[in-house]
């Protein structure tokens, strides 16, 4: 596993991972670490998909 350190994050960012934790039952570390792979699994699907729109597009241009 990879260590990664958040330098200068708000207190009030902090508190609220906190209490998110809390309510999932994980600690900060594990909730944080879930969002984080929320979030690049979330925008790796967006990619995809907007590389399959920019195909589209190519084609449907080439056709006209």
């Amino acid at each position: 596993m990879t260590i990664l350190t958040i330098r200068n994050l708000k207190p009030e960012v902090h508190q609220k991972l906190r209490e998110q934790a809390a309510v999932n039952g994980r600690s900060i570390e594990a909730e944080a670490c879930a969002i984080l792979e929320a979030g690049v699994g979330a925008q790796a699907i967006s990619l995809v998909e907007a590389l399959r729109g920019f195909a589209d597009d190519a084609a449907m241009n080439s056709r006209h």
